[in-house]
């Protein structure tokens, strides 16, 4: 929850460049739209990822144990490449509406409209199993279902999707809402 929120709102800072001026300074530099786009993917997902292993650290003091077959080191790394994988894709996602939209209402209006059944229908919360087929069908196609997936399996040892087919959906959707990020960031003015 919290690598989802911080990662796709890290995409206001878009907006907020733009209403404030900041961007016409950034879009002069001599450097690509592109490496711009990815500069503040990273800075977002860096954000989200320090945010959720506080809380994952802070959890232990709660009772919660890894109990994970990959050990501590190897769960912690698996939480690591999946935070980062699914904060660069949602700051993607953030960036590419922030690019569509002209005020900081409109991206909060859509993006919540976004985020909300993609957060509820992950499986984050509760199971899906018991889902209707149809409500399956949208958790199926839901990259943060693939990215919980494999943070359960870290720190539980338990997954529903294999752990290969949770990195490629994660990875894939890095890259897709990269590379759409940076075409509708290219036609900001």
């Amino acid at each position: 929850m919290t690598a989802l929120f911080t990662s796709i709102f890290s995409g206001m800072s878009v907006m907020f460049d733009k209403e404030f001026g900041f961007l016409k300074e950034i879009l002069v530099a001599p450097v690509s739209r592109t490496s711009i786009v990815i500069g503040k993917a990273l800075g977002g997902t860096t954000q989200a990822a320090i945010q959720a292993l506080l809380i994952l650290a802070l959890s232990t003091f709660i009772g919660v144990k890894i109990s994970s077959t990959l050990g501590i080191a190897g769960a912690v790394v698996l939480i690591l490449v999946t935070l980062f994988f699914l904060g660069m894709g949602f700051v993607g996602l953030g960036i590419s509406i922030a690019s569509r939209l002209e005020n900081i209402e409109g991206f909060q209006v859509v993006a919540n409209l976004l985020v909300l059944p993609i957060f509820f229908l992950s499986g984050a919360f509760f199971p899906v199993t018991s889902l209707p087929n149809w409500m399956k069908a949208l958790v199926d196609i839901n990259p943060l279902s693939y990215g919980v997936d494999a943070m359960r399996y870290a720190v539980t040892g338990l997954h529903s999707y294999a752990l290969t087919t949770d990195l490629a959906v994660v990875v894939g959707f890095f890259v897709l809402m990269t590379v759409v990020g940076s075409i509708l960031f290219r036609n900001v003015r």
